[in-house]
């Protein structure tokens, strides 16, 4: 409808209002902007709600639980996540008419996925969650027949199990006891049965995956006599199902007392171009105890190249 045409304007407030009496002739029925002079009351009948209003059994579902695959819009759900990647791996979250989509755009009513569906295709890597957007970090899945044939294929298994960590005692977690390379050698690590997580990726992409899951067990200083911190990353590592090992003796530093502890492993995994990879890491335990023992307190950082 044309701002000033007023006929048309008084034809559809005379449907919405009976009682509205048009003065198509009186130069007071709008103001010097041309906008039609009402009533407070007729405003708030003629305005629309700010948001639409519902029954509660009316109200959106939002999308629950492993739905039906053939339910799903995959090319909106593809494109979608093709943009993430494009905007992401350029540190941006928009450009022009481009915008990046997080978790809640995926998955509110509106959205085109359940959060349990998002964990499916998380799971089995077809995507990576970069802090709250997903995006497609394994290069095949930016082709859309591969990542529609793959989702299809993943869309009612079982995601990979999780074992529970082993508690048992090991040399290499002895607390602050100096270690031989008798001890060392003494006891092999748990066998881990649980299929790796960072199998098919590139190498960056096994470090970020690595990293996003360890990040949280870094955060803060720990004070225990056993290496409490450094164990809870090593059953990390087991739960991610990773084939590692150290790949040399930890060694303390700093003099006496020792100001810290640094631990030296390997992981092996098989890469996205079918060609055998290993990360080379460190993990270090920084003493922030007192003069006398230093090692009372430490905080944990683990690099990984």
């Amino acid at each position: 409808m044309k701002k000033y045409d007023k006929q048309r304007l008084f034809e559809v407030m005379g449907r919405l209002d009976p009682t509205f009496k048009p003065r198509l002739n009186e130069g007071d029925a709008f103001n010097d902007a041309g906008e039609p002079l009402m009533t407070h009351q007729q405003f708030n009948d003629y305005s629309e709600p700010a948001e639409p209003e519902y029954d509660d059994n009316e109200k959106p579902q939002y999308p629950k639980g492993m739905g039906d695959f053939n339910h799903v819009d995959w090319q909106m759900v593809h494109e979608q996540l093709v943009i993430n990647t494009e905007l992401l791996r350029a540190n941006k979250t928009s450009d022009g008419n481009l915008m990046a989509a997080n978790v809640g755009d995926f998955t509110d009513y509106d959205g085109m996925l359940s959060p349990e569906e998002l964990k499916q295709l998380e799971a089995f890597n077809l995507i990576w969650i970069d802090g709250h957007f997903p995006m497609i970090d394994d290069e095949q899945y930016l082709d859309f027949e591969t990542f529609k044939a793959k989702a299809a294929e993943i869309w009612d298994k079982d995601t990979p199990s999780q074992i529970q960590p082993n508690d048992s005692e090991a040399p290499y977690l002895r607390g602050r006891e100096p270690m031989s390379e008798e001890e060392f050698g003494a006891q092999e690590l748990p066998i881990q049965n649980v299929p790796s997580q960072i199998d098919g990726r590139s190498k960056v992409s096994a470090k970020n995956l690595i990293y996003k899951h360890i990040e949280p067990l870094m955060k803060g200083i720990f004070s225990d006599e056993s290496w409490e911190g450094v164990r809870k990353i090593w059953d990390k590592f087991g739960e991610l199902g990773l084939d590692w090992d150290f790949s040399r003796n930890s060694e303390y530093y700093g003099g006496m007392p020792p100001q810290g502890k640094t631990w030296y492993f390997e992981i092996k995994f098989m890469g996205n171009n079918d060609r055998p990879q290993t990360l080379f890491g460190t993990l270090t335990a920084a003493g922030a105890g007192s003069v006398e023992d230093p090692l009372g307190r430490y905080d944990i950082t683990v690099v990984l190249s």
